[in-house]
């Protein structure tokens, strides 16, 4: 959808097949690996009238049978990585490839952050680049299924949060390769969590106050959780890390 600042966002609507919780997810995650300096699209807060919803077909919601007029008001916008006459944007990309992508150590950062977030999918990428040349930009999309989606709890489950791009861990050696988000979420104040989820719109988490503190207290807690969480990957999965002496 095209916003009235004239740029392009994939929107999420509170009438999504999973829960109104992911766009939660999607603003609050995003603002904090944004913070960390992981390469992720602006998220914002974007208003969509039900004028629109009514004269536009398309915003239609397929719920098993039942096809559902998308939401009117504040839903969740996510900058499109493609908003430009310049940029295409890959959903797919060969491991051949990966030689062009520029980037491709904030793929392996981003699993601390995905561990620390609990990320129960695994790491989504897109890769953009101005047409006609090869450099390549990784940029990490999707962060509905941090915290668990709907549940707001952390499994932990040693692969979750992993990219499907399994061969960019193998030039991991050590704890240096995930540096600085590391040691920037291990390092992050009380009050800069709370600075971002207080700009989550209260109707998304159902005005339930109770659980978004417990979910940021949860998040505090967890920082120093990380090397564990990442320490049982590599023990149940050590080809993941093939190179890892350290």
């Amino acid at each position: 959808m095209r916003g009235s600042d004239g740029n392009l966002y994939v929107v999420k609507f509170q009438t999504n097949p999973i829960h109104p919780r992911v766009l939660a997810n999607e603003l609050l995650a995003t603002r904090l690996g944004f913070w960390l300096g992981l390469p992720m699209p602006q998220v914002g807060v974007i208003e969509v009238s039900s004028w629109l919803i009514a004269h536009s077909p398309a915003l239609l919601v397929q719920l098993g049978e039942s096809r559902i007029p998308c939401s009117s008001g504040l839903q969740l916008a996510s900058r499109y990585a493609a908003d430009s006459a310049y940029l295409e944007v890959l959903e797919q990309l060969p491991e051949t490839s990966f030689r062009n992508v520029i980037n491709k150590s904030e793929i392996i950062r981003a699993l601390a952050f995905d561990k620390w977030a609990g990320n129960c999918d695994s790491r989504q990428v897109v890769f953009a680049r101005k047409i006609g040349q090869r450099q390549l930009q990784a940029l990490l999309v999707d962060q509905s299924y941090c915290f668990n989606a709907s549940q707001w709890n952390f499994p932990d489950l040693p692969f979750m949060g992993t990219s499907d791009h399994h061969h960019v861990y193998c030039t991991v050696t050590g704890w240096k390769c995930f540096e600085p988000i590391l040691s920037r979420i291990e390092a992050i104040e009380y009050a800069e969590l709370w600075r971002f989820a207080a700009e989550v719109p209260q109707e998304w988490y159902q005005y339930d106050s109770q659980a978004l503190c417990q979910l940021i207290e949860t998040l505090y807690q967890r920082r120093s959780l990380v090397r564990n969480l990442i320490s049982a990957l590599h023990n149940s999965r050590p080809q993941l890390f093939p190179k890892w002496r350290t």
